[in-house]
């Protein structure tokens, strides 16, 4: 049986299926599907190095790196909505205005409130110390400009990691010297964990192998 259709209803259809084809190409935003003309999150003079990025619930992500535009490899971050449209002003929000000259390795997560927690090497207060702040999704550092400083020591610290918990809190370790060091962090930023954090000394770990 062939089916009658009315004119205007054909013609609606077709109008309904323009506006959603013409909506799904919009929802694409700043993604780019060609390998040739990526998304540029920062293009600040010096160079951007060490991009980390983590997925947040809402399917945007955070992105991180250092930047050395101005001496000395700062760390910045940027959130991106769903749609890849940068959600923070372009080059993202400074977290951290260090003196470094080279980089090391650092971390960044999403904790359970979809607020970015980021730890680094921190050497604004003299030496080199463990640095971490909480970033809202508005872009505001809910630890400060300053951030909370970890440590207080002489010794050689590398090897920054962070691990969101699932009541909010965030768990970072690092290396000092030959040992490991854990320190947790409430969401206020609040050490809850001896001043220092908590070391393991070196000696013990070739234990575990055992």
């Amino acid at each position: 049986m062939v089916e009658k259709r009315t004119p205007g209803v054909t013609m609606l259809a077709a109008l309904a299926l323009s506006f959603a084809l013409a909506l799904s190409t919009g929802a694409l935003g700043q993604w780019s599907d060609d390998a040739a003309s990526n998304f540029v999150l920062a293009d600040r003079t010096g160079e951007q190095v060490q991009p980390k990025i983590v997925a947040t619930c809402d399917g945007g992500a955070y992105v991180s790196w250092f930047d050395n535009a101005t001496g000395g490899y700062d760390v910045y971050l940027q959130r991106l909505d769903g749609h890849g449209f940068e959600a923070w002003p372009h080059n993202g929000v400074l977290i951290a205005d260090r003196s470094f000259s080279s980089t090391q390795d650092y971390d960044l997560t999403v904790d359970s409130a979809g607020y970015a927690v980021i730890v680094y090497r921190d050497d604004r207060l003299g030496g080199v110390q463990v640095g971490a702040n909480r970033v809202a999704p508005d872009g505001t550092l809910v630890w400060g400009a300053g951030g909370v400083v970890l440590t207080n020591t002489a010794q050689f610290i590398g090897n920054i990691y962070v691990a969101a918990t699932t009541t909010g809190d965030a768990i970072v370790g690092w290396s000092q010297n030959n040992d490991i060091a854990l320190q947790k962090l409430n969401p206020a930023g609040v050490p809850q964990w001896p001043a220092g954090g908590l070391l393991l000394p070196g000696a013990l770990w070739p234990l575990r192998a055992q």
